[in-house]
């Protein structure tokens, strides 16, 4: 990344590598690993390189950088062409758990996500060594947005389903110190009730986002160069922000199987950032589509609400969608009904512009040798079209006319005709359809599937719901080391 203090990121990795040191032991921190990070955070400047070195650690293959996007996480929910044992995605697309290589790969998904938090809580113990009330407001909002993100990320791959198994089914431990001691498995209700406080907290705090004044490409986000967040404004748009955390505060809402309010978060915030245009937070437009520009928006950055940044992503892409990739969109006969038949329609602009028929180019860079496509470095994590969804399938029922409305909105932004209202099956039919056509290669669709503990559509067919299926074992080494559980 540019700009940024190269050896002091080194040293804040390395902090967190000491303080991490496998999935088992995660909380053996050294009292020498103290005495760096008091080095380590000692100013404002330190607390935004510590804030990049949390966001680059989301951009790793683990993660945001391919698992958790298009490679394990969709592999799940049935999106590619995978037909045999030689495909690395074999076994996780035929949900072999117990399988070696997908037991590493699930062990390594957990422990990330731990990591990152640990990296989160390291920075609240510091968090006095900053003086400003603004700024300081500032960094605590983000990191309380980043902590409880991170917590529901990792229920929503490791929790219960809980519109099967209840509010009070055992959920995952919610770690809210830097402290060595385990935490325990929480029910849901008190998980939920703990990352709805951070979130309640953060917005708070972030009443005065500069965001609301700078807008989603203010101070950095439409540079042409490589980007980085080597201060609090710098992409603004695409972090922690009052309007990302907003959306998670939604998002908790479905989670936990509050659709009403859910519904109501997500429809107040549309609202409001259609009434302030500055903010730059809006639905595609057809000409934003059919730009010629070589740099076009093609992954529709412009819609989301957080997400982060892993310049040079094209490079990591490439394996996966270039020359020998591994991943190739399951078309003939499975996408091709879904995009050209019932609900859909060949002028759908994601059909065409991420070219779902033929060699997927959604991930990819206009030009294969170019690394610098600005664009297309942003990893979606929450954007617009999930609030509209969010507010459809709350009123599917209570509301049908407003989830038409919100539909037809939506796909009036993606080439597609309008709906009429028949009946709520069918309605709730065509939701689910919209849903799949929007979020291919994103790592979605699995656990939408998994909320609503819905049947998996795949190209062999229809996989019936299950909690063997939804839940992702816990890590052996947790199950072993953590005796709270």
């Amino acid at each position: 990344m540019k700009n940024i203090n190269i050896k002091l990121i080194t040293l804040l990795f390395s902090v967190f590598a000491l303080a991490f040191g496998s999935c088992s032991k995660w909380l053996d921190v050294t009292p020498e690993d103290n005495v760096y990070a008091d080095d380590a955070f000692k100013d404002l400047k330190r607390f935004e390189s510590g804030l990049a070195g949390v966001y680059n650690s989301m951009t790793t293959s683990n993660l945001y950088g391919a698992e958790l996007k298009y490679n394990f996480a969709d592999a799940l929910a049935g999106y590619w062409q995978i037909s045999n044992s030689s495909n690395s995605n074999y076994y996780v697309s035929n949900y072999d758990f117990a399988e070696q290589g997908v037991q590493n790969r699930i062990n390594n998904i957990w422990a990330e996500l731990y990591k990152s938090i640990h990296q989160v809580n390291i920075m609240f113990d510091y968090l006095d060594n900053l003086k400003g009330g603004k700024e300081k407001n500032l960094v605590r909002g983000e990191l309380l947005g980043l902590r409880a993100f991170l917590h529901l990320e990792v229920f929503k791959w490791f929790g219960p389903v809980v519109k099967v198994e209840g509010i009070n089914s055992k959920a995952v431990p919610y770690y809210t110190t830097s402290s060595k001691k385990p935490q325990p498995f929480l029910n849901t209700a008190t998980f939920f009730e703990q990352a709805e406080k951070d979130l309640l907290e953060a917005i708070d705090l972030l009443a005065e986002d500069p965001m609301k004044e700078i807008g989603r490409v203010g101070n950095g986000n439409s540079n042409s160069s490589s980007l980085n967040y080597s201060y609090l404004l710098n992409y603004r748009g695409a972090r922690s922000n009052i309007y990302a955390v907003r959306a998670m505060l939604a998002r908790l809402y479905e989670l936990k199987g509050d659709n009403l309010k859910a519904g109501e978060t997500a429809k107040f915030l549309i609202d409001e950032l259609k009434a302030n245009p500055k903010i730059d937070i809006a639905l595609m437009t057809e000409k934003d589509v059919n730009n010629t520009v070589s740099d076009k928006d093609i992954r529709f950055s412009k819609e989301n609400l957080f997400a982060i940044i892993k310049n040079e992503s094209h490079t990591s892409n490439l394996p996966y969608f270039g020359t020998g990739r591994t991943l190739i969109p399951a078309y003939a006969g499975f996408l091709q009904n879904l995009y050209t038949k019932g609900s859909g329609a060949s002028s759908d602009y994601r059909l065409i512009q991420w070219k779902i028929s033929g060699a997927f180019s959604k991930f990819l860079n206009p030009d294969a040798i170019s690394n610098a496509s600005v664009r297309r470095n942003e990893l979606k994590l929450i954007s617009l079209p999930e609030l509209y969804f969010m507010t459809i399938e709350a009123n599917l029922e209570v509301n049908p006319a407003l989830s038409v409305q919100l539909l037809n909105e939506l796909r009036a932004k993606r080439g597609l005709s309008a709906i009429t209202y028949d009946n709520s099956a069918k309605l709730l039919n065509i939701y689910i359809d919209e849903v799949r056509r929007e979020f291919i290669g994103e790592g979605f669709l699995f656990t939408f599937y998994k909320r609503l503990f819905h049947s998996i559509y795949k190209p062999s067919g229809e996989v019936a719901p299950s909690l063997n299926i939804f839940k992702l074992p816990i890590p052996l080494d947790e199950e072993t080391f953590n005796k709270s559980n």
